[in-house]
């Protein structure tokens, strides 16, 4: 079958130059103006042959002389510069793209009217827009697909290192062994840095820093910590109710829960999600433990032993200091511990200075290694002496009266402030201070002792 030679398509030159004259071959298809020195110009006019478009080779002086000197002019394309533009003095320009079909896919409009400005997609196609570098590798992209808007900004090798996407809310920074780095700044800066922004978000380690007007870190939050402050610069954390109150701050020290109308409550709960600490403000009451988790509350010392217990497994409230005391009004307010005491005038107490007292009191708490365990009567203003009535306690012996042992009977001596070893049994009624814990041959001194007043 004998094939039929499809006819060559005219080749048009604004200067009359033939197909010889064109350094190219053309394709089938083509337009060509001008050529060999001579620029080549189409121009499209309306029927009141005023020029609705024209295509302008000439040099960029000649073609914006044109557009501001003929307003008619619609559309200019500059050979000299490569350059394209749409619209004129009087006109706003405008692009559409089409399918075969005749469906619009893209436009580019100008009009100050129009909610497009520059969209891409429909028709049964979705819109894709790519920015490329001079190399032609993709930076940016914006594109849509399955009802999902996204937005992708590529690295230097091309792969993806920001990318938002619409559909699920989500986005991520970084990718493909490069960190993913949040920056925000206050105001312009010459050179943005990590050390000058105002918001740093750093996915390398998952932190997140926040900077003042000094450029102090007053917010991290990074190895599963929150720090908030700086010298200089106080950090506050507030959280406010439906209503706008201030129901939680945290600032000077102090954390603050709950306000009028609206009761604070703090609640801590174990690995199987038990309630086993409840600060309940509006009961004013605090629970520990729970069902299946005894609660303990313990406190120690400034040297971090532990001085009280509160087990709530045995019921128990453990105390490691060793006697039981109450505080009283002395006739002299300077009284040292160990004193032994007896009752004086007015309900006040004074030391010790006749043999076998039955007005004998107690010992000064505090002396030696044993501190009260439990303080009665404490009221506010000077702190007065502290009497131990019951437990351990160290105390002021005289053996000169006679050696003491370990568990003699006690009882005042005239020695001022000191007991000694009771040997009349018929004056030891009603006079016996305690039992020695430990004893002493001779002279005075200072021994652990039983209080049991008897």
């Amino acid at each position: 079958m004998r094939r039929t030679r499809e006819p060559e398509l005219p080749i048009l030159s604004g200067s009359g130059h033939s197909t010889s004259d064109v350094a190219a071959a053309p394709k089938k298809g083509d337009l060509i103006v001008g050529g060999d020195g001579a620029a080549g110009d189409v121009m499209v006019r309306d029927p009141g042959n005023a020029v609705r478009i024209q295509l302008d080779a000439g040099g960029l002086e000649q073609a914006l002389t044109a557009m501001s000197t003929e307003p008619q002019i619609r559309v200019l394309v500059n050979g000299a510069t490569g350059g394209v533009q749409l619209g004129g003095a009087d006109t706003d320009g405008k692009l559409t793209l089409r399918r075969s079909n005749g469906t619009v896919t893209a436009t580019l409009d100008a009009r100050e009217d129009s909610r497009a400005g520059l969209w891409a997609g429909g028709g049964g196609c979705h819109g894709h827009v790519l920015v490329r570098d001079s190399a032609g590798v993709d930076q940016v992209s914006l594109s849509c697909g399955h009802n999902e808007g996204k937005i992708t900004v590529h690295n230097a090798a091309g792969a993806s290192s920001i990318e938002l996407k619409g559909g699920g809310g989500s986005g991520w920074f970084g990718g493909r062994g490069e960190n993913g780095d949040l920056l925000l700044f206050s105001a312009p800066t010459a050179e943005p840095t990590s050390d000058n922004a105002s918001i740093w978000l750093q996915g390398k380690d998952g932190s997140l820093t926040f900077r003042d007007g000094a450029g102090r870190e007053v917010l991290r939050f990074a190895d599963a910590t929150l720090r908030v402050g700086i010298d200089g610069n106080a950090g506050t954390l507030m959280v406010r109710d439906a209503a706008g109150r201030e129901v939680l701050r945290f600032a000077d020290a102090t954390l603050r829960l709950g306000i009028d109308g609206n009761a604070g409550t703090l609640l801590v709960r174990d690995a199987a999600g038990r309630k086993v600490v409840d600060v309940d403000g509006a009961g004013a009451r605090i629970e520990v433990g729970v069902s299946g988790h005894a609660g303990v509350i313990a406190v120690r010392d400034s040297a971090g032993r532990e001085t009280i217990r509160l087990d709530g497994a045995d019921g128990d409230i453990l105390l490691t200091n060793g006697d039981c005391a109450e505080e009283f009004d002395f006739v002299d307010g300077t009284v040292a511990a160990g004193t032994v005491v007896v009752i004086d005038a007015d309900e006040r107490l004074a030391p010790c200075a006749v043999a076998y007292d039955r007005r004998v009191a107690g010992v000064v708490s505090g002396a030696g290694r044993f501190r009260p365990a439990i303080v009665l009567d404490r009221r506010p203003g000077a702190p007065r002496p502290a009497v131990a009535m019951i437990g351990k306690v160290e105390c002021n012996v005289d053996a000169n009266h006679g050696p003491i042992r370990c568990g003699d009977l006690l009882v005042s001596s005239p020695t001022p402030g000191h007991a000694m070893a009771a040997t009349d049994p018929a004056r030891t009624a009603g006079a016996v201070l305690g039992k020695a814990l430990r004893g002493l041959e001779s002279g005075t001194g200072r021994v652990p002792i039983l209080v049991c007043l008897q």
